[in-house]
């Protein structure tokens, strides 16, 4: 059985997306991964990750119900899901998918 790959789901802007994708492209699959944006008050470096392709749009509707594990597994259904996330089906999202490489012991859980 092959163990599938965390995703997350981001509402990124299209050119944070073109600069990870131009990154990916060049050979740079390993990137850093923080709570928020690293520039952001506040926000916390967890570690590194390693991406398993470029980041890609989906819409929520089209999420594979597979995906709610990879998200986190912390929601029963897809509705739940955007319930939670204050999305709705139609909304458009970067999906990331990527190998959790090493995580940074003084990042509060």
């Amino acid at each position: 059985m092959s163990r599938r790959s965390p995703s997350v789901r981001k509402n990124d802007c299209d050119r944070t997306a073109a600069n990870v994708i131009k990154a990916y492209q060049k050979g740079n699959k390993i990137h850093q991964a923080w709570t928020n944006c690293s520039y952001v008050k506040g926000a916390k470096h967890l570690g590194y990750i390693t991406l398993f392709r470029p980041p890609y749009q989906e819409q929520l509707a089209d999420m594979p119900l597979v995906d709610l594990y990879d998200e986190g597994n912390l929601w029963i259904s897809k509705e739940e899901f955007l319930q939670i996330i204050k999305a709705s089906p139609n909304d458009v999202v970067w999906v990331v998918r990527f190998k959790v490489e090493a995580i940074n012991a003084n990042t509060p859980t």
